[in-house]
Parts: structure tokens; C-alpha cells; sequence
């Protein structure tokens, strides 16, 4: 028997399964047990799988009868014999020592679960790689690194969304199954659920231990589907709060809510209002609507922008959309106007952190030249990030002192702008970067 069950829902990922299967067999820990459950492909991944397994014996092929991602996640559990369970999508890939790390953890501490974190990732079309944190709420509140009880901790449904960040005990996963509506999209949420109601024992390291795919466009992220997927999952997972405080149901419809602002963000980034979602839009609403007049959904439960979003959606969702859809067009003029200042000229981007790394890219998109980083930590200089040099300021201005410099910095542009400066940088050759690490500004 395998220590680890690693349960990979499938459906059609052609282009994908490659490096998903290559990151999973290529673990340094290497006691698996991988269960491919496959829900009827018909592109040809059928075929690769099989050659996989032909030639190692940890894989196995597990048809699906229903597409449904719950319904093959369950099939999984129900098939896995390893003491500990992971998940990948196999569009997606595992960092190479993921799972060392993570039983290592899991073990060492005596755990229900331990978690690490994602980075997005995208190809560029000369098949680059662009690559960024997900933002870790568990660094910001200090849980990091300590072992938490997540069945007194409600607040984690806003924090923590995702089941193939970890690793689960297989005792744990015994009282969890997702539900098996048709279709990829957030089933998950139930899982999550679940798993923290019974959950005693865990743990949020700091580890990326996943690569989470941001062009695949069959993704569920785009479906058009998504606003029923969103009732009928927060629907069904309503029947796991029974019984629970009122702390429970109110992190529960933020979280709903975040879910409803995302597809309203698709939707905008579409361009045009999904007539045809409107009956689940409007079913969205009334649940909404519930969940304020049982005090659920609050002023006080939720930051300004969160409750002025709700108010707009309960008058009238076709205001949430056209809110969404003006913040959409403002953040493409401003990128416009921002690419328009640059020009063809060579760039250096002052900040190498998570702002500078997708700016890269983000750049190499439009066809600017970017010819290294520059940064203040000195444990950086020397080093290669996204291909490129890590300098000091100092070193960056001798060796392109007629490149434009573009502060990629969240809280320290000011600071940096005036260093830049004060070194004989012209302010005309300074640009001020504002518009975040929002994979919609690739599209």
C-alpha cells in the first residue's frame, strides 16, 4: 500500500496532462499512489494517460460515468488506499518536493491536514513562463507555521479555497465527499467546508507546493454556467452548518458573495450581461437578499467595498455589472495610457517582488524590452529572476542609465521614486506601475 493517494480529476486536458502527470511522477517523494479518474475524454488524453501507466505501475486509470468533479473527486476517495490523500487538477502541476515537504509536516506534527501555497502561472507564446505568489493570508495574520484548530476557525472559508493545496489524512477525508452536480466548478467549496468543521489538528506553511494554470480557456473560470454552479454548491453546503454559530454562516456568505463578485468580474471583462444567466443571477440575489435579513450579510461583517458591491447587486444586478464593467474599462485605459508613456524604449523595473514579476510579463506581452530588475535587498543582487539580472540601483543606472525605470513597488513607489532621483535618474524617465498583479490585465 502507497503512503500517499494522489487523485487527479480528468476531462479532456490534451495540452495539459503532460507536464501535470510529469510534475506528479517527478515527485522526490515517491511513494504514490496515482489515481487518474477520467470523466470520458476525447482529445486524445485518454491515450497518454494509458501510455504513462503502460510504463509506471503507481498510475491508474479510474473511468468516470457522470462529468462531474465532485463526482470523480468522490470516486477517488472511495478507490484511494494511502494514508494520505493530495489533489491536483490536471491542468495544473505540483512543485517537485511538494509532497516531501507536506507529509513531512503532516507527520512531524500529528495533523488533520497541512497546507502550502500556489503561484499562478501562465506561457507566454514563446512558451516562457510567467509565474506569481496567490496572496497568503496565513503570512498576514501570523497562523504560518503553527497548528491551528481549524473547527473553531470560521473565518477560514474567506481565507483558505482551494483542496489541492494539501494533504489530507485519509481518517479525515473519510467523513468528507463533495457533491456531485454536473460540470468543474467550485465543488471544492463543500470539500473545504467539511474538512474544516472536522478538522482538529492542521497546519499553513510557508511553502509553494502548487502551480495553478491562469490560460487554460476551458478553464471553469470562464464558464458561462458559473452563476448556477454558485447556487446550487452554496444551496447544497448549507446543510453543513446546522447546528453551527452564527460566526459560521456569516463567512460563509462572504465567501458566497466573493464567488457572485468574481462571475459579475468575468462577466464584465466579457463585455456584455449574460441574459441568459439571468434567472440563476436573480436566484443569487434572493439568497443574498436571506442572508441580510437574517443578519448574515452586514456593514459590519463586511469591508465598504464588499457591502457597497452587495447593496448594488440587491437593487439591481444589472448596477453590479455596470459597476464592474466601468472599473473594467478604467483598468484598460489606464494600461493603455501606461504603455503609451513607455514607448518603445528599454525598461528597468525597479521591485523584483510580486508586483515586478508579473509586470514582466505583463510587458513581454506588449512587445517592451525589459532589461533587468533592480532592487534594494542586497540578498538579491547577483541572483536571476524571470530570466533576468537582479542589480542594485546603483549598478542599474550605470548600465542602463537610458532605460526608462518603472517602479513596480505596492507600498514603497514614493520611497523609490526619490532614490531614483536622487541618483540622476530624470523624473521623465520614471513610471510609476499601479494597476497590481491581476491576471485579467493578460487576457
Amino acid at each position: 500500500m502507497s503512503k500517499i493517494s494522489v487523485i487527479l480529476p480528468c476531462l479532456n486536458v490534451v495540452e495539459y496532462i503532460v507536464p501535470c502527470l510529469d510534475s506528479v511522477v517527478g515527485q522526490t517523494y515517491q511513494d504514490l499512489e496515482i489515481l487518474v479518474v477520467d470523466a470520458g475524454s476525447t482529445d486524445g488524453t485518454l491515450a497518454l494517460v494509458k501510455k504513462y501507466a503502460d510504463r509506471d505501475s503507481r498510475i491508474r486509470l479510474i473511468h468516470s460515468e457522470k462529468k462531474s468533479y465532485g463526482y470523480q473527486v468522490n470516486l477517488g476517495l472511495s478507490a484511494a488506499s494511502g494514508e494520505y490523500i493530495g489533489f491536483v487538477d490536471t491542468d495544473d502541476m505540483l512543485v517537485c518536493d511538494a509532497y516531501e515537504v507536506l507529509c513531512g509536516e503532516l507527520e512531524k506534527n500529528g495533523l488533520d491536514y497541512v497546507k502550502g501555497y500556489a503561484r499562478m502561472f501562465w506561457e507566454m507564446p514563446d512558451r516562457t513562463r510567467g509565474e506569481f505568489d496567490i496572496a497568503n493570508f496565513f503570512l498576514e495574520d501570523g497562523t504560518l507555521g503553527r497548528v491551528v484548530e481549524p473547527c473553531r476557525m470560521p473565518e477560514l472559508v474567506v481565507k483558505d479555497h482551494f483542496l489541492w493545496l494539501g494533504l489530507y489524512t485519509k481518517k479525515l477525508l473519510e467523513q468528507v465527499r463533495l457533491n456531485e452536480t454536473p460540470g468543474a466548478a467550485f465543488q471544492d467549496q463543500g470539500f473545504c467546508l467539511q474538512v474544516f468543521l472536522n478538522s482538529h489538528r492542521a497546519m499553513y506553511i510557508d511553502k509553494a507546493v502548487y502551480l495553478y494554470r491562469q490560460d487554460n480557456a476551458a478553464s471553469s473560470t470562464y464558464n458561462r454556467n458559473g452563476m448556477r454552479y454558485i447556487r446550487d454548491e452554496y444551496s447544497l453546503n448549507l446543510r453543513f452548518l446546522d447546528g453551527k454559530g452564527k460566526p459560521w454562516y456569516s463567512y460563509f456568505y462572504e465567501r458566497f458573495l466573493d464567488q457572485c463578485r468574481g462571475r459579475f468580474d468575468v462577466m464584465a471583462l466579457s463585455g456584455a450581461f449574460w441574459t441568459e444567466a439571468h434567472a440563476d443571477i436573480m436566484a443569487l440575489r434572493e439568497m443574498a437578499e436571506d442572508a441580510v435579513a437574517q443578519g448574515y450579510l452586514s456593514k459590519e461583517t463586511l469591508c465598504a467595498e464588499k457591502w457597497k458591491c452587495l447593496e448594488l447587486f440587491l437593487r439591481e444586478p444589472e448596477e453590479l455589472y455596470a459597476y464592474d464593467r466601468e472599473r473594467c474599462v478604467q483598468r484598460e485605459n489606464a494600461l493603455d495610457a501606461f504603455l503609451s508613456a513607455i514607448g518603445e524604449e528599454e525598461v528597468v523595473i525597479a521591485g523584483c517582488g510580486r508586483w515586478g514579476s508579473f509586470l514582466v510579463y505583463l510587458l513581454k506581452k506588449h512587445g517592451v524590452k525589459v532589461a533587468a530588475f533592480c532592487d534594494n535587498n542586497e540578498k538579491l543582487w547577483g541572483q536571476t529572476r524571470d530570466n533576468l539580472n537582479v542589480l542594485s540601483f546603483r549598478d542599474a543606472f550605470a548600465q542602463y542609465g537610458d532605460a526608462q525605470f518603472v517602479i513596480a513597488s505596492k507600498f514603497h513607489s514614493g520611497e523609490l521614486e526619490g532614490q531614483l532621483i536622487e541618483m540622476g535618474v530624470s523624473k521623465e524617465k520614471i513610471r510609476i506601475y499601479t494597476l497590481g498583479a491581476s491576471t485579467e490585465l493578460l487576457r
